[in-house]
């Protein structure tokens, strides 16, 4: 046993990784140098016999990408305080090669773009700074050159092969790697939506808050909106518990922007503009899906919080979110921590945003996955 390790001095981050003494002081001196040049290339950042060393490395058949990314892993949960919440926030990013023609024998991503997808949890610790602790869990999801175009949306949902089931692989990835040692909280954007996951996570008592995607019907209506069949309508003409002044930042769209028109749609270029926000929550039961297996609840208790923007500038889209939780909405004060806990996963859009233009980084996590033939196969 030697010395603790630092969990912030990067040049120590794979000193206790079981591979050979060499191997520790390429891959070092290799992190500490990405860190601290994290806008080159690798070849940039390493120069050329770092980058040749560092590759040989990773073609070492020897070389078990699990143990490189589980140093990560653990030195994001030596950052953590026993027994604090901490969000796990989760998203996925494309990581394209090629610019708009793609590169020939990289799989399809959307278009003609190519490249393969990274779905990422990240650690921040639930307080006002939301400091970030590191990555929990990386999932890499490579598309198979065949469609599944012909199947029909009973067929999709139970397909065990969904992308979307990447969502569920992260929670019980970061559930049994944090074990005791703090509460997570699990942070989704609209994307992980999923009535079957978000039962499984109250089932287990995992915390969560999920921002809603399709208009869920409630198994119940409220007694002051008799006639809501859906979680929005629940909220028709119910009084706001309290209002918020923000700025909203700005948000541009390059034309080199790989994502499909409808993926662009939702998240269209704004100014920056100061913005006054509307609360509201309430706890309502929803319903089991139809397409959902008939195995899973037909209701699921659930508590809704609701932000909107009000009187937005003319022309422009409001704001507006449906927040699933089970965390308490018994007073103001809990309903805006859900809202902050839901604010703080920009955090990982900032993140994404930087990987996206950072060579350095997508092209490290390629070279450990094709190096060694570990990529997840989702179709």
């Amino acid at each position: 046993m030697g010395p603790p390790v630092d969990p912030t001095d990067l040049s120590q981050l794979f000193s206790k990784t079981a591979v050979s003494d060499a191997l520790k002081r390429r891959l070092n001196a290799t992190i500490e140098r990405l860190g601290g040049n994290p806008q080159s290339s690798l070849p940039q950042a390493l120069g050329g016999a770092g980058y040749k060393g560092l590759m040989r490395a990773l073609k070492n058949p020897r070389v078990d990408p699990s143990i490189l990314f589980g140093a990560v892993y653990e030195r994001t949960l030596d950052r953590v305080v026993p027994g604090e919440d901490v969000l796990c926030i989760e998203d996925t990013t494309d990581l394209t090669f090629g610019g708009a023609r793609g590169r020939k024998d990289l799989p399809r991503l959307e278009g003609k773009s190519t490249g393969f997808r990274a779905h990422v949890a990240l650690a921040v610790r639930a307080d006002v700074v939301h400091s970030v602790l590191g990555v929990l869990d990386l999932r890499q999801v490579v598309r198979g050159a065949e469609t599944k175009a012909d199947f029909t949306a009973l067929e999709r949902y139970e397909d065990p092969d969904k992308e979307s089931l990447r969502w569920s692989q992260t929670v019980e990835a970061a559930e049994a790697r944090t074990a005791g040692r703090a509460s997570l909280i699990h942070v989704r954007d609209r994307e992980g939506d999923d009535y079957e996951q978000l039962a499984t996570m109250a089932g287990k008592g995992q915390r969560f808050v999920q921002r809603m995607r399709q208009a869920r019907l409630i198994a119940e209506a409220p007694i002051d909106t008799p006639g809501a069949r859906k979680v929005d309508e629940a909220f028709d003409g119910v009084a706001g518990i309290c209002d918020r002044e923000v700025i909203l930042s700005a948000r541009a769209q390059s034309k080199s922007d790989p994502r499909p028109p409808a993926d662009r749609k939702v998240h269209p270029a704004r100014r920056r503009r100061d913005a006054r926000l509307r609360f509201n929550a309430r706890a309502l039961t929803i319903s089991r899906p139809k397409n959902a297996s008939k195995e899973l609840p037909a209701t699921l208790p659930i508590n809704v919080v609701h932000v909107v923007e009000i009187e937005p500038p003319e022309g422009e889209q409001p704001v507006e979110w449906y927040l699933l939780t089970r965390e308490p909405i018994d007073t103001v004060e809990q309903v805006l921590r859900v809202v902050d806990i839901y604010r703080a996963r920009w955090l990982i859009e900032t993140a994404q945003t930087q990987t996206r233009k950072l060579r350095s980084a997508s092209s490290c996590i390629g070279a450990f996955s094709s190096s060694n033939g570990d990529l997840e196969r989702a179709a």
